[in-house]
């Protein structure tokens, strides 16, 4: 699944960009299969892979480093995830640096945002995520929602899944396949 994801973020990057931090992809696959975001009622560890690859792109530029500021304060990481929500998610800015733990910290609040945001369109379920504001209604957080879920669509179309196996299968860590 990594080499995929890495496929993903070439997608995205292009061939000219420097090179992603190799620990990105590795990190991407290892939060998608502990935490798969719920998609039209099911868990789904592929969507869950290319959303966290679309906000990663849009929110960090693939740079676990990254560091944003906005009136409110500084966000982190891959995700951007802000200082505002690092108490209630148990984390210091220090582990949002790195990409794993902030990816996890991310996964955590776009599932928070497509619970509250349930009842708004497909497209639109990340405005809680993007705005951060805990509503579902903010313009800004609207189109970024919009943005980063049409990005997560067109990588799956751009780079669909191929593998002989099923999807489940091919998911589980490979010690759990034999």
């Amino acid at each position: 699944m990594t080499a995929w994801i890495a496929a993903l973020i070439a997608l995205c990057v292009g061939t000219r960009a420097p090179a992603v931090d190799p620990r990105v992809p590795d990190a991407i696959a290892a939060v998608a299969h502990l935490h798969p975001l719920l998609f039209d009622g099911r868990r789904d560890v592929v969507k869950t892979a290319a959303l966290l690859t679309a906000i990663s792109h849009r929110e960090g530029h693939f740079d676990p480093a990254a560091v944003g500021k906005d009136g409110l304060g500084e966000s982190y990481g891959l995700g951007q995830v802000h200082e505002t929500n690092l108490k209630r998610l148990h984390v210091t800015r220090e582990e949002m640096l790195d990409p794993y733990k902030n990816l996890l910290a991310t996964a955590q609040l776009l599932e928070e945002s497509l619970r509250v945001c349930a009842d708004a369109p497909a497209e639109e379920r990340l405005t809680e995520y993007a705005a951060g504001r805990g509503d579902c209604t903010c313009p800004e957080g609207v189109a970024d929602s919009r943005n980063r879920t049409a990005l997560m669509e067109y990588l799956l179309r751009a780079r669909p899944v191929f593998w002989a196996e099923s999807r489940e299968t091919i998911m589980k860590p490979s010690h759990e396949r034999h």
